[in-house]
């Protein structure tokens, strides 16, 4: 496995995590909003740091392309914790989402 890819997923689920809190910070008042939005923060920080050793050993276009399923990870975990419903357009936006990033890697 190339080492790269370990941190690519690290990158990826902490940005996703960080989306969500930041969403569920917006719904909190006071000193718990502040709280979340500083650990949403502080989930982000990293990401750049992750992002630099995933690319020492895979190809930009690798990793730029897999931050394209960030949204769709943070439409799940929206959908999971926050009980939001996902329609028609939502799903077809996933769904396309995901084709167009399989369909690059096994063109790779």
């Amino acid at each position: 496995m190339n080492p790269g890819i370990p941190y690519l997923i690290v990158l990826l689920l902490m940005t996703a995590i960080g989306h969500l809190l930041m969403k569920y910070s917006v719904h909190q008042s006071g000193k718990r909003r502040i709280l979340f939005m500083a650990l949403a923060i502080g989930i982000f920080v990293p990401v750049p740091v992750l992002t630099y050793f995933a690319l020492k050993t895979l190809t930009m276009a690798a990793v730029f392309l897999s931050t394209a399923v960030i949204p769709v990870i943070t439409t799940l975990g929206g959908s999971y914790f926050f009980n939001e419903s996902l329609g028609r357009h939502n799903w077809i936006g996933l769904t396309l989402i995901v084709s167009g990033v399989t369909l690059y890697a096994l063109a790779a």
